[in-house]
């Protein structure tokens, strides 16, 4: 971990299950993610080692890293209180991150550049999802004026023949 000032942290990722080169990435962390990370090394400082860990009832911090199955558990758990339906995984914070900028108009390699995907083909599934949703393309029809007056009077001869029965 790195401050570069007091809203801007770069984190060294270290290797992952796809990626496990020895070359040091780093990632920057701004804004409101950056100050609740200030927070939590306030509460758990770290100079190495894994930077989420372990917390216990007592408020202390343990030393290993959580495992997948723990950080899996938070999320589902965190989604319950929330009442968000749905299967909630730890996957679903990185398929929802990407999904988010695509909504947000986040250049695709940018996010690629902060995912780490490599491939292209492989985050584009999520951040389609993410850009279709605020797509203009999705309402052309009940946008038009043409599309409207249609089914108006589409509307309206159903319900004409409905009444002559």
């Amino acid at each position: 971990m790195r401050r570069l000032d007091a809203d801007i942290w770069l984190y060294a990722l270290g290797a992952t299950k796809t990626y496990t080169g020895g070359t040091r990435r780093e990632k920057p962390l701004r804004g409101p993610a950056a100050q609740v990370l200030a927070a939590w090394l306030d509460i758990a400082p770290a100079e190495s080692g894994p930077l989420f860990r372990r917390m216990y009832k007592c408020g202390e911090v343990g030393t290993a890293g959580l495992s997948a199955d723990q950080v899996a558990r938070i999320v589902q758990r965190r989604a319950q209180l929330a009442a968000l339906d749905g299967d909630w995984a730890a996957h679903s914070l990185r398929s929802g991150f990407i999904t988010e900028a695509g909504r947000q108009s986040v250049p695709l390699g940018e996010v690629m550049a902060m995912t780490g995907h490599r491939s292209v083909g492989t985050v584009m599934g999520y951040f389609q999802a993410g850009a279709l949703l605020a797509s203009r393309a999705t309402t052309l029809i009940t946008d038009s004026p043409r599309s409207l007056k249609i089914a108006s009077h589409k509307a309206h001869n159903a319900k004409t023949e409905e009444d002559e029965r």
